[in-house]
């Protein structure tokens, strides 16, 4: 079973990724799209209910947006009843992912991001995820005093 970590790391990677991917393009994203994120990370067990794990995937997946949200990487334009929200990253989040680590490689986290989620390599995602939250925190803290 993997850590809230684990799940938080994956989870925010692939929203990451669709979102610079579509930049500066906001991006409507349904709930129900990222549930097999979180069970990618973490599948249900044989016997489990699917009724009460989808229900804490889909709880897990807001409470991501919700820090990620006050964290200052994305903005959330609007939410409908449908479940629905339309969300586009902030400064930070864009500078964040645009950062180049490996001057090697001359390619940026978000691009690494995006090639890691469509391949579906899950430890590179939780691993650059990690760094764009790290180049995130390093831009300024303020957002600290608001959680």
């Amino acid at each position: 079973m993997a850590t809230n970590i684990q799940k938080f790391d994956h989870l925010a990677g692939k929203i990451f990724a669709d979102l610079y991917e579509s930049f500066p393009v906001p991006r409507g994203i349904m709930l129900t799209d990222y549930i097999s994120t979180v069970f990618e990370v973490s599948p249900p067990s044989e016997d489990a209910n699917m009724g009460v794990e989808a229900i804490a995937a889909l709880d897990f997946y807001q409470h991501t947006m919700d820090w990620l949200e006050k964290a200052g990487f994305i903005e959330v334009l609007s939410r409908n009843l449908m479940g629905e929200i339309e969300v586009v990253l902030t400064v930070r989040g864009l500078e964040s992912l645009k950062l180049v680590p490996d001057s090697l490689t001359g390619t940026s986290l978000g691009e690494q991001l995006t090639e890691a989620a469509k391949a579906g390599v899950l430890d590179q995602i939780r691993e650059l995820t990690g760094k764009v939250i790290g180049a995130g925190v390093s831009m300024g803290t303020g957002y600290i005093n608001t959680l």
